[in-house]
C-alpha cells in the first residue's frame, strides 16, 4: 500500500492529521449500540459548542456530502404553501435554487454577478414584495470565487421582516467569523472535510431547537435517508439516545473505545474543549500534531 502523503491544494477535502487518520482504524460497530450513541452525542454536542450556539441549538449529522445537508435543510424548512428567497451570486446559490425547484418549492431568486456580495437592503425589498416567502437561503462563502456574503446583516434584516434564514456555510464555518445566533438564522450547514479538517462523507446542520420543533407534524417531501422532514429525526435523535433511523457510515465519527478520538481536528482527547478564541474572530481550526 502506498505511503505517499499528498498535499491537497483544492478547497476540500482538506489534509487530515495523523490523529484523525488513526481514529478511522476502529473495530466494527453497529449503529444500534450504545457505544455508537455515545460517539454521536459527543460529536453533536461538540459541534454546537464549537459554533458557540449555546443550549438553544442542536446538530444533525448526515452520511453524505455537503449538498446532502443543504438539500435536507431546504426541503424540510419551507412549509407547504410558502416559498423561498434564494440569494444567488455563485455556483452554490444556484444549486439551492435547483434543489428548491426539484422539491416543488417555489423560489424567488435575488441574483448578482459572481463578484458582488448580496446587499441586505435588496433582501428587505424582495421580502416586502413577496409576503409568501418564509425563509431566506444564502451562501456565506462561495467556494468557487471566495466571495463572502454579509449573512449576519441579512439575518437581522430578515428578522425585522418576520422571516427565517438558512445559511450554507460549507467552506466558511470555523474558518471565517460567523455568529450563528445572529438575527433569525435558524439553519447553518457545513461538512467535516472543510475547515474542521476531518474526513469527507459527513455533513451536518446546526439548527435552533425551536426551528426543529416547528417541523413537528410537517409532511416530508422525500423518503431519502437524511432528506425527509426532521419531525421524525427530532424523535430519533433525541438527546437521550442519539439513535439514527437508518444505517450511517459507522466509521465516519470514528470510535475506538473510551480513549478514542473522533474526527475532531484537535488531538487533545475526547473530552477537551475547542481551542481558545474559536468563538471570537477568524480562526481556522488546525490540527494539533501529536
Amino acid at each position: 500500500m502506498s505511503r505517499t502523503e499528498w498535499i491537497l491544494l483544492n478547497p476540500g477535502p482538506a489534509n487530515t492529521s495523523p490523529a484523525v487518520k488513526q481514529a478511522l482504524v476502529t473495530p466494527d460497530l453497529c449503529h444500534r449500540e450504545p457505544e455508537f450513541f455515545q460517539v454521536m452525542r459527543r460529536c453533536r454536542e461538540r459541534l454546537v459548542r464549537l459554533a458557540c450556539g449555546g443550549g438553544d441549538w442542536s446538530a444533525v449529522l448526515f452520511t453524505g456530502s455537503g449538498t446532502a445537508s443543504v438539500e435536507a435543510a431546504v426541503c424540510s424548512a419551507v412549509p407547504p404553501g410558502r416559498s423561498l428567497l434564494v440569494v444567488d451570486n455563485g455556483v452554490y446559490g444556484d444549486r439551492m435554487v435547483r434543489i428548491a425547484r426539484a422539491h416543488g418549492i417555489p423560489a424567488e431568486v435575488l441574483s448578482y454577478d459572481i463578484w458582488t456580495p448580496a446587499a441586505p437592503a435588496d433582501v428587505a425589498r424582495v421580502l416586502r414584495a413577496h409576503p409568501e416567502v418564509s425563509h431566506v437561503a444564502v451562501v456565506h462563502h462561495e467556494t468557487t470565487t471566495g466571495l463572502l456574503n454579509p449573512v449576519a446583516e441579512i439575518a437581522r434584516v430578515a428578522e425585522r421582516e418576520g422571516r427565517r434564514v438558512f445559511v450554507d456555510a460549507m467552506s466558511s464555518l470555523f474558518g471565517e467569523p460567523l455568529d450563528v445566533t445572529a438575527g433569525s438564522m435558524d439553519f447553518v450547514t457545513a461538512s467535516a472535510n472543510k475547515c474542521l479538517q476531518g474526513i469527507p462523507g459527513i455533513s451536518f446542520v446546526l439548527a435552533r431547537r425551536g426551528a426543529l420543533e416547528a417541523l413537528k407534524g410537517q409532511a416530508p417531501r422525500s423518503e431519502m435517508p437524511g432528506r425527509r422532514s426532521w419531525s421524525s429525526r427530532r424523535k430519533a435523535w433525541s438527546a437521550a439516545s442519539s439513535a439514527m433511523p437508518r444505517t450511517p457510515a459507522c466509521c465516519g465519527p470514528a470510535w475506538g473505545g473510551s480513549g478514542s478520538r473522533s474526527w475532531w481536528p484537535w488531538a487533545h482527547g475526547p473530552t477537551s474543549s475547542p481551542p481558545s478564541g474559536s468563538c471570537r474572530g477568524s480562526v481556522t481550526i488546525r490540527s494539533t500534531m501529536p
